[in-house]
């Protein structure tokens, strides 16, 4: 049986919640859907695909090494299959547009350079709680949190995720990857 899956890689938990999220929401139309952690893909995953959709964090700049060779390795069967491709970055909530742009730039390079091209992209924004970071880190992120939550204090906890934006998304992906 044909099935839709989501691999996803997830540096702290956001890009993974959005991947069940997704998954929650094309599943309302009765289809079989699997949700698998890139670290955890088997080979049998990858057989018989109704869609596939890629989900990947985006931290400090850069994408994931085990997202990037999944790319190149599997272009083919991304072309050949209907798929999408989403990134998750604390930078996609700037109010500045030039930041929000970069985002989609990097995530449009890496499909690309990889020789894929997906049907449908989106970026989110993730969610930052730096009480869960070490000191250096908790000091890097300061800043950003500036930016984009108006508090640079370290126990302020964000939810940047525009869940409407994620339905959009879907919405537009069902019919796409059909």
């Amino acid at each position: 049986m044909r099935h839709w899956l989501i691999i996803y890689h997830s540096a702290e938990g956001q890009t993974a919640r959005i991947a069940s999220h997704i998954a929650r929401h094309i599943d309302q139309g009765f289809r079989d859907v699997r949700v698998r952690n890139i670290n955890y893909l088997k080979p049998q995953d990858l057989a018989e695909l109704a869609g596939i959709i890629v989900g990947t964090s985006m931290r400090w700049g850069r994408f994931p090494e085990e997202i990037r060779a999944f790319i190149t390795e599997h272009s083919e069967l991304l072309n050949r299959v209907p798929s999408a491709l989403y990134t998750v970055s604390l930078s996609a909530a700037s109010p500045e547009p030039r930041r929000r742009e970069v985002v989609h730039e990097k995530a449009r390079r890496l499909a690309i350079g990889s020789g894929w091209h997906p049907r449908q992209w989106a970026t989110f924004a993730g969610a930052i709680n730096p009480a869960e970071f070490g000191p250096v880190k908790r000091l890097a992120v300061r800043a950003v949190m500036k930016t984009l939550l108006g508090s640079s204090e370290p126990t302020a906890v964000g939810e940047l995720t525009d869940w409407t934006a994620v339905h959009d998304f879907v919405d537009r992906v069902v019919p796409a990857l059909a």
